[in-house]
């Protein structure tokens, strides 16, 4: 829609992709849906959205939360452990070893919108056994069978690295 109106408009004002602003008559306001990518004359949905510092260490493990949501009025974030919050921009020290699955919950002038994204925490390497040669102290041959196992917190062991540091 195009304003019509003679004069610029004045006290423009972006907030939470809300345009407001002043024309002689009047205010006019329009809201960017960005599910639908358009403009709309009613107030857009809300879209949660945020971004962390980290999302994987040693435990004390601080993470910054950075709200990047279009269109919140209020916030309410859930850590994945028990913990929460209401502000904006929360920082969140993860305790413990473990995965923990962090959300926002917002709120907005037309409805509510939600996002989560996963933290690992590992205070420990993986552990496991080498056995060589089954077991035997002592090698007659240059040929050694290695039998490898490991865990980790994770569950799953991706790889492993073998080195020959001697000669």
């Amino acid at each position: 829609q195009q304003d019509t109106q003679t004069s610029p408009p004045s006290n423009l004002a972006i907030t939470n992709a809300i345009v407001t602003w002043s024309v002689v008559g009047g205010t006019r306001t329009r809201a960017y849906n960005p599910l639908s990518s358009a403009w709309t004359n009613a107030p857009a949905p809300p879209l949660a959205h945020f971004a962390v510092s980290t999302n994987a260490g040693v435990p004390p493990l601080l993470v910054r939360f950075i709200d990047m949501s279009i269109g919140a009025r209020a916030w309410g974030w859930s850590f994945g452990d028990g913990g929460a919050s209401f502000g904006t921009s929360p920082a969140y020290t993860y305790a413990g070893v473990g995965r923990y699955n962090p959300s926002l919950l917002i709120t907005g002038a037309a409805g509510t919108s939600s996002f989560a994204t996963n933290i690992l925490t590992d205070v420990e390497g993986p552990a496991g056994t080498i056995v060589i040669n089954d077991g035997a102290t002592l090698a007659t041959n240059r040929e050694v069978t290695l039998t490898l196992e490991a865990t980790d917190n994770s569950g799953v062991v991706a790889g492993m690295r073998i080195r020959n540091a001697g000669a």
